[in-house]
C-alpha cells in the first residue's frame, strides 16, 4: 500500500524533532525470520526485545500495525488456542519463546545467551492440506 509521502515524517527524523532519545544499545536480538522460497512477497526480518518503563505507550500507523494491546505471552497464546485471535506464525512461534520466560529480565538474559539462526519456514502440501515446518538456517 503506497504511502502519503506529503504527511510522511521520516522516522529518524520524527525523533530528532520530538527531543527523544533512543536507547538502541538496549534492544537484544530476538530472533531472525526470512519468508518461505516462492512467497509472492518476501522479507528478511529480525526481532528485537528490550525493557521499557510502566509510563510507555505505542501508536499503531494503520497500515503494518492497526490494534496495540499490552498482554502477557502466555495470554496471548492462551487467547489464540481459544479462536479468539490468530498470529502470523513468526509472532506466535516469538511467543511461544517469551512464554518460556519468568519475566523480562529472563528473557533477555535468555536472548543474549542463545544463537539467533535464520528461520525459514517451508511450505508442505499433504493432500488439500497446507502447513509449514521450522527449521533453522545453517547459512
Amino acid at each position: 500500500m503506497p504511502r502519503d509521502t506529503a504527511n510522511h515524517v521520516a522516522f529518524f527524523d520524527h525523533v530528532a524533532r520530538s527531543g527523544c532519545k533512543l536507547a538502541l544499545t538496549e534492544l537484544v536480538l530476538f530472533s531472525h525470520w526470512i519468508t518461505p522460497v516462492g512467497a509472492a512477497k518476501r522479507f528478511d526480518t529480525y526481532f528485537f526485545i528490550c525493557r521499557t518503563s510502566g509510563a510507555s505507550s505505542g501508536q499503531c500507523d494503520g497500515i503494518e500495525t492497526v490494534a496495540l494491546e499490552w498482554v502477557q505471552p502466555r495470554q496471548a497464546l492462551a487467547s489464540a488456542q481459544r479462536g479468539e485471535r490468530t498470529f502470523l506464525l513468526p509472532t506466535q512461534e516469538n511467543l511461544k519463546l517469551l512464554a518460556q520466560s519468568e519475566n523480562c529480565a529472563d528473557a533477555i538474559r535468555t536472548a543474549q545467551h542463545r544463537s539467533i539462526l535464520p528461520i525459514t519456514p517451508r511450505r508442505v502440501v499433504i493432500g488439500n492440506s497446507v502447513t509449514f515446518t521450522i527449521e533453522p538456517s545453517c547459512n
